[in-house]
């Protein structure tokens, strides 16, 4: 299930009987000049995510393209 909250896409998927997650979002540096790609990901039943991968694009639009094929990644994958 895709769920939107405060520009952040989470996806979902269950995996022995466990809630596991992927929150994305798109961020503007400070200056606007940089976009700051941030994934966490986890269990649904921890506080805290297991792991955060933040990534920056010089172009808005690499970074949505770059979310674009990780989403379509995941979703093979199962979540959604």
């Amino acid at each position: 299930m895709n769920i939107i909250v405060n520009n952040q896409l989470t996806l979902t998927r269950i995996v022995n009987h466990k809630t596991r997650y992927i929150a994305l979002a798109i961020y503007p540096t400070l200056f606007n000049d940089i976009f700051l790609l941030q994934i966490e990901y986890g269990s649904a039943n921890n506080t805290k995510p297991t792991g955060i991968i933040k990534k920056f694009f010089p172009i808005f639009n690499d970074a949505t393209i770059y979310l674009k094929k990780y989403i379509h990644q995941k979703q093979l994958k199962g979540y959604a």
